[in-house]
C-alpha cells in the first residue's frame, strides 16, 4: 500500500537456519525445524515467544497429522519416520524404519505428508528409473506400501496434503499433476 503502512508484527531471533516452519492452532504454538542445528524449536502463535526446544536426527521434512496429536518427521540417514506424540509432555520420538528405501537405485527421502485416513506419504527421489516414486507408511499397522500410482509420471517432484489431510496432492515437477482421496484410498 503506498504510501507504506506500518503494521504491527512480532519476531523472533531463532537462533539458527529454519528449513519448515508449521502452525500448530489447536495448541497455540508454531514449530521451527532447524537444519544445520537439528532442533525443533516451539514457540507462542501469539507472541512468538520461544517455549521449548528438542534436539533431533538428522531431519528432512516435516508435518503435523490431521487429529493435531503428533508431529511426523522425515529422517533421512537410515531413512525412517520419526513421530513425537504430542499428547504427552517429553514423549520420545519413535522412530519407524522405512525399510523399501531401495539404495540400489540411489533413492533418498524428499518430503512427507500427512493424510486423514492415518497414512503418510512420503516422496523419494532416486537417480534411475523407478527410483523416483511415493512410499505410503500406514501409522496404525505400519506397513509400508509404493505408490507408483500416486505419484505423478515418474516421480513425485512436489506434495501437498489438503487442510485436514483429506487430499493429497502430488506432481513431477513439469506437467503431470495427481490427487489421492484419503477416503478411498486412490
Amino acid at each position: 500500500i503506498y504510501p507504506r503502512v506500518t503494521r504491527p508484527t512480532s519476531g523472533q531471533t531463532v537462533g539458527g537456519y529454519p528449513r519448515d516452519i508449521l502452525p500448530d492452532p489447536k495448541r497455540g504454538v508454531f514449530y521451527v525445524l532447524l537444519d544445520a542445528e537439528r532442533k525443533l524449536l516451539t514457540h507462542s502463535l501469539f507472541t512468538a515467544a520461544p517455549l521449548s526446544e528438542v534436539s533431533l536426527p538428522a531431519v528432512v521434512g516435516f508435518d503435523l497429522t490431521p487429529s493435531g496429536d503428533s508431529l511426523v518427521f522425515l529422517l533421512s540417514a537410515p531413512a525412517a519416520v520419526g513421530v513425537l506424540d504430542l499428547t504427552m509432555p517429553a514423549a520420545p520420538l519413535k522412530a519407524i524404519p522405512l525399510t523399501l528405501v531401495d539404495p540400489a537405485v540411489f533413492q533418498s527421502v524428499r518430503g512427507i505428508r500427512a493424510t486423514s485416513n492415518g497414512k503418510l506419504f512420503v516422496s523419494l527421489l532416486g537417480w534411475t528409473r523407478p527410483g523416483s516414486t511415493v512410499l505410503e507408511l500406514d501409522l496404525g499397522s505400519g506397513v509400508e506400501t509404493l505408490r507408483p500410482d500416486a505419484g505423478a509420471g515418474d516421480t513425485a517432484a512436489v506434495m501437498e496434503a489438503s487442510p485436514g489431510g483429506d487430499f493429497l496432492l502430488v506432481g513431477d515437477g513439469a506437467t503431470v499433476m495427481r490427487r489421492y482421496v484419503a477416503s478411498t484410498d486412490q
